[in-house]
């Protein structure tokens, strides 16, 4: 292969890893843009119970209403999620291609994400995890304190 086709072949390579990560970082915004969604529902899905709670079951189906609602928007987050991810398994290769140089060796071992150190927290996904189950049983054991309000009020 003379000069001037490897130069096209790695002109190529290197818009292909260009489209590639703009892919990626796309599907990383709307993935956080979700995960912001939910936070921001959360506090609506709470005050709207609050201001409901002299009628204790709306209040508890307002609750439960915003935990589905958090429900969908978290599977969506965690599709969004398979989705970027996806896209390593094309841009770590490529990189590895465009950017070997034996000057700059540190660079041949390149990845989107490293492997994650025995230190180091968990991954922000892990603990969107967490923080999704936390805000839903918030808002079942809130549920769950104004059906008893409205079960004791009845009787």
């Amino acid at each position: 292969m003379d000069d001037d086709s490897k130069t096209k072949l790695l002109d190529t390579k290197v818009k292909l890893f260009d489209a590639l990560v703009r892919l990626w970082a796309h599907a990383d915004t709307y993935l956080w843009n979700r995960a912001r969604m939910i936070v921001g529902i959360q506090p609506g899905i709470l005050a709207g119970s609050y201001a409901v709670k002299e009628k204790p079951i709306i209040a508890a189906l307002i609750l439960i209403a915003g935990a589905v609602l958090c429900r969908v928007l978290h599977l969506m987050v965690k599709r969004d999620e398979q989705t970027r991810d996806s896209y390593y398994r094309f841009i770590d290769p490529l990189a590895k291609e465009i950017f070997a140089n034996p000057i700059y060796p540190e660079i041949l071992d390149f990845r989107m994400i490293p492997e994650p150190d025995k230190k180091a927290p968990r991954r922000a996904g892990d603990l969107l995890d967490a923080t999704f189950v936390s805000l839903v049983v918030i808002d079942f054991v809130l549920a769950g304190v104004f059906v008893c309000v409205a079960y004791t009020s009845y009787f």
